[in-house]
């Protein structure tokens, strides 16, 4: 990951959030990604709640067009 964001602009981006999309870690290997790295950065219990899960994707990013993440 790139030094001009990092785990702090996550943090507060998560924060400001209502919802977070990521495709179902079980189907999609970028849900698996994010859920590991989420969990690997500390970040999990800040993330955990506000999760909405998608097929793949894809839908994930339909999810927060349809809902304003």
């Amino acid at each position: 990951m790139s030094s001009l964001g990092g785990k702090s602009s996550i943090a507060q981006a998560i924060s400001k959030a209502n919802k977070v999309a990521i495709a179902k870690p079980e189907l999609a290997p970028y849900g698996k990604a994010a859920v590991d790295y989420l969990k690997g950065q500390g970040l999990w219990d800040l993330a955990k709640d506000k999760l909405v899960y998608a097929d793949n994707i894809g839908s994930a990013t339909s999810l927060c067009d349809e809902r304003c993440c």
